[in-house]
This record gives structure tokens, C-alpha cells and sequence, in this order.
């Protein structure tokens, strides 16, 4: 009917931490898999603003997590982790992720 109000049901969205994820491969062979680590890493550190890490924690998952990925793509473009701190810091407003990956 025009006009109803009656509720209506939200799909629950099901949500899976980075560092649970499976599907994420950590090996980098070629420069495809190193642009792959990067949209993982900027996922990763974006889900700060929802589940904030605790870095001071050394059993944090997430800190464990952002450290592989951090070492991992330093090797193929260190200037990446800075650019994505400056990122972090400035446009999402999150200090503690940003001085992580500075760390």
C-alpha cells in the first residue's frame, strides 16, 4: 500500500578482520601482488576507525597484522607506509595508526 510505514529488515552485513582473512596472500612475486598488500594495508589501517588496535598490546592481532603487511611492502616501496601514515593522520584523523606505521 502507498505510504506504509511498516519496517523493514536490514541485511546483517558480516564483517572479517584482515588478519582472519584467508584470501589475502603475503607472498609478493611481481608488481601486481605488491598493489594487492597495498589496498589490503589501506583496508587494514581504515578498520582502525572501527576496531581500534591496541598497540601496546605485543598479542594484538591487528598490530601483528599491519607490522607482516608494513615489512612486507617496505621492502618493495617503503615510501608507500609513509605516504599511507601522512594519509591516516591527516585525512581520516586517526593519530595512533598513523604514529604505528611511523614507529
Amino acid at each position: 500500500e502507498f505510504g506504509s510505514t511498516a519496517p523493514q529488515a536490514v541485511p546483517e552485513v558480516q564483517f572479517t578482520a584482515p588478519e582472519l582473512d584467508n584470501s589475502i596472500q603475503m607472498h609478493v612475486t611481481d608488481p601486481m601482488d605488491a598493489t594487492k598488500l597495498k589496498v589490503t594495508m589501506i583496508n587494514s589501517v581504515a578498520t582502525s576507525l572501527l576496531r581500534s588496535p591496541d598497540f601496546r598490546d605485543k598479542k594484538d592481532e591487528t598490530m601483528k597484522y599491519l607490522t607482516k603487511l608494513g615489512k612486507r611492502i617496505s621492502h618493495h616501496d617503503p615510501e608507500f607506509i609513509l605516504k599511507l601514515a601522512l594519509y591516516t593522520r591527516n585525512e581520516l584523523n586517526v593519530r595512533t595508526t598513523a604514529n604505528f606505521l611511523l614507529a
